[in-house]
C-alpha cells in the first residue's frame, strides 16, 4: 500500500456542490415522488401511450445522482429521521439515529475523503461489509466519487480476492480486527493478490459501539467509528 495514516472523515467544508432547493414543503424524501401520475388523467391514470408522453412531458426533473436525490430530502426534511441502527438486538430501544441533514453531511465527508484518495469517476471502491451505518455513507459517498463495487462478506477469502482482482479496486472498506467476527481475518489473506489495490479503510465496531450510545459525535472517533485508514 502507498500509505499509513490515521484519516478523519469529517471534512467541514463540502467539496461536491449542493443540489438546488426543491419546491418549499414539497413531499420528497429518497422514496417519494413529487407528482402522482393519477394527476394525468384522475378517470384511468396510465392507460396509454399518450398517457406516458403527457407524464413525461410535465413530470418534474428527477435527480441526476443518488447524491442529490439525498440531498433533497435533507433539505425538505433536515431534521427528521432518516436512519436508525442498533448492534444488538437487546438495544432495539435506544437506536443510533441519524436524521437526514446528519446523514447528508455524513455522505458528503465520505466522498470527500474518497477523493482525497484519488478517486474519480472511473476509479472502483470495494467493499467487504455487513450491514452498518458505514455501509451507507461508502455506499452513496462513493457514488458520488467513482463506482461502487459490493462484496458478499460471507464469501471465502478466494472468492473475494478474485472479485477484488476483477473489479480493479483502487479502494477497499472493510471491518477492522474485533472479537466475534471472522472478516478482516478472511480478507487480509487476499490483499496482496489484488494489484490495483492503493488504499485499505477500516470500519471499526469497537469505536460504532462506543458512538451509538455517546451523547454526541466525538471526533475522536470521526464520522460514524470510520478512522482508520491504511
Amino acid at each position: 500500500f502507498r500509505s499509513a495514516c490515521v484519516c478523519r472523515w469529517n471534512k467541514p467544508t463540502p467539496l461536491l456542490p449542493m443540489p438546488p432547493r426543491v419546491r418549499p414543503g414539497a413531499p420528497f424524501s429518497c422514496l417519494e415522488i413529487l407528482w402522482s401520475p393519477t394527476k394525468m388523467n384522475p378517470a384511468h391514470g396510465i392507460a396509454t401511450l399518450a398517457d406516458v408522453v403527457a407524464l413525461e412531458r410535465t413530470a418534474p426533473a428527477l435527480p441526476a445522482s443518488t447524491y442529490e436525490m439525498i440531498g433533497r430530502a435533507a433539505q425538505a426534511h433536515a431534521q427528521q429521521p432518516a436512519l436508525s441502527f442498533f448492534l444488538r438486538a437487546q438495544d432495539h430501544e435506544r437506536p443510533l439515529t441519524w436524521d437526514y441533514a446528519t446523514l447528508f453531511g455524513k455522505i458528503t465527508a465520505t466522498a470527500n475523503f474518497f477523493h482525497e484518495l484519488g478517486i474519480g469517476k472511473d476509479d472502483v471502491v470495494a467493499y467487504v461489509l455487513p450491514n452498518l451505518p458505514e455501509t451507507h455513507l461508502v455506499v452513496w459517498g462513493g457514488q458520488a466519487s467513482g463506482i461502487v463495487f459490493a462484496i458478499n462478506p460471507m464469501l471465502e477469502p478466494e472468492a473475494i480476492g478474485e472479485l477484488l482482482r476483477a473489479g480493479g479496486a483502487k479502494v477497499l472498506v472493510t471491518l477492522a480486527p474485533f472479537p466475534g467476527t471472522d472478516l478482516w481475518a478472511k480478507v487480509q489473506t487476499v490483499l496482496d493478490d489484488a494489484p490495483d489495490l492503493r488504499h485499505l479503510v477500516l470500519v471499526d465496531l469497537a469505536q460504532q459501539k462506543t458512538q451509538q450510545y455517546a451523547d454526541t459525535d466525538d471526533e475522536e472517533h470521526g464520522h460514524g467509528g470510520i478512522a482508520r485508514h491504511v
